[in-house]
């Protein structure tokens, strides 16, 4: 039972690493060809990962 869990929660981090690094070249990415989309692109996850916070918080 105990390796499941920690199957899950190792799925589950390198799921979010995974994503984080994707989201990183995505926006290197864009900051070559479309400057102003990548500032946006950046606004949006500063206010999406304050939220985050924010709901965490209230739990």
């Amino acid at each position: 039972m105990e390796f499941k869990k920690i199957a899950q929660e190792t799925a589950k981090t390198l799921r979010s690493y995974l994503t984080y690094q994707a989201v990183r070249l995505i926006s290197q990415q864009l900051g070559e060809t479309n400057p102003g989309q990548a500032i946006w692109l950046g606004e949006f996850s500063k206010i999406i990962r304050f939220r985050i916070v924010i709901i965490i918080l209230r739990r």
